[in-house]
Formats: structure tokens, C-alpha cells, sequence
């Protein structure tokens, strides 16, 4: 199979998906439609696609990276400790201009936010967070 072909075929599961998806669940529903594709090809298509600006490579408390097809310089995203389900931010509540104090001539090019807490559905279960 070629390398377009499998990138194609990753392009269209963060297509089909609002997820924010790590390597082994992209590399789960590609094989619906590309059985003999490897998670080794899942990974370095993924990296490469971050890298050149295409996915954005997030990393969570729980330890995962996950990749999201959202490319915004200003990101967002709400981190459920307790079901680690991920949800993105509404860009609105991002809009800020913060300054860096050390140095109050710094560009900045962008600035991801991750707020940790309990999601609607285990507020409701009554559950704990598992992590900090």
C-alpha cells in the first residue's frame, strides 16, 4: 500500500471522528479499511502530520498523546480525571493577551490550556477524580 493511501486513510478517521484519538485508536479504525497496515506506519504518519502542522499532538495527565485535527495557534481543552474523556474549549474563552513577565517583548505563537476536572457524567455517578 502507499504511503498516500495511508495517510488518506488516517485523514479520513479524524474526518469521521470529533474524538481526540490516540495512535492505537486511529490505528484500530484504520484497519476496518486497512487491515495491513502496522501501528509502527500509524505512529510515524502521525508525527509527521504533527510536525508539519496538520493534527496537533496533545499530552494528557493520564499519560497518553492524543492527536487532534483541530490546528488553532489558541487551543483548548477540558481533561476528565476520573473517565479521561477530553473535550475541546470554546475558543471564545481563549481569547487573551497574556504577557511574559520575564521577558514583556516575547512573540508568542500560540497556547494550548488544559483544565482538569469531573465531566458531567461522573459528577452525576457521584465518582472521585483517579489522578491530580
Amino acid at each position: 500500500m502507499g504511503i498516500t493511501r495511508q495517510k488518506n486513510a488516517i485523514e479520513q478517521v479524524f474526518e469521521d471522528s470529533p474524538q481526540h484519538l490516540t495512535a492505537e485508536e486511529v490505528f484500530f479504525k484504520v484497519r476496518e479499511t486497512t487491515p495491513n497496515i502496522s501501528l509502527a506506519t500509524i505512529y510515524r504518519h502521525l508525527n509527521t502530520m504533527a510536525d508539519r502542522g496538520e493534527l496537533t499532538r496533545l499530552t494528557f495527565p493520564d499519560g497518553k498523546c492524543r492527536f487532534d485535527k483541530c490546528t488553532n495557534l489558541w487551543t483548548g481543552h477540558a481533561y476528565c480525571q476520573r473517565c479521561r474523556q477530553v473535550f475541546d474549549l470554546d475558543p471564545a474563552s481563549l481569547k487573551m493577551e497574556p504577557q511574559v513577565s520575564a521577558d514583556p517583548h516575547f512573540q508568542i505563537s500560540g497556547c494550548e490550556v488544559i483544565l482538569k476536572g469531573l465531566c458531567s457524567n461522573c459528577q452525576a455517578q457521584g465518582e472521585e477524580p483517579l489522578e491530580t
